[in-house]
């Protein structure tokens, strides 16, 4: 859920319990799309999808760290970590 943070400090009658439970539900909704996405691509037969191994997730991190410093400067290193954060929560490394 991406709210300006200004937004979110004038929403004084929200409890934070709301905003967690919210924040679960629509996670769970776009999991479940992309999910049925995922599905729906396999079974056309018109794409295939690849599934990196532990190693090539790795090299893929590896070369993609200069882009994440580069982004850092552009959008802050405190968004770049959330998004470590929230991905190794997903269970990505």
């Amino acid at each position: 859920m991406l709210l300006r943070p200004a937004w979110w400090t004038a929403q004084k009658t929200l409890p934070p319990k709301r905003g967690r439970d919210t924040k679960k539900y629509v996670n769970a909704l776009a999991q479940q799309e992309n999910d049925d996405a995922t599905r729906k691509m396999k079974g056309s037969g018109k794409t295939e999808l690849a599934e990196l191994s532990e190693a090539q997730q790795e090299s893929w991190h590896k070369a993609m760290l200069p882009v994440y410093k580069e982004m850092a400067g552009r959008i802050g290193q405190d968004l770049i970590e959330q998004i470590y954060n929230e991905s190794a929560a997903l269970g990505f490394k």
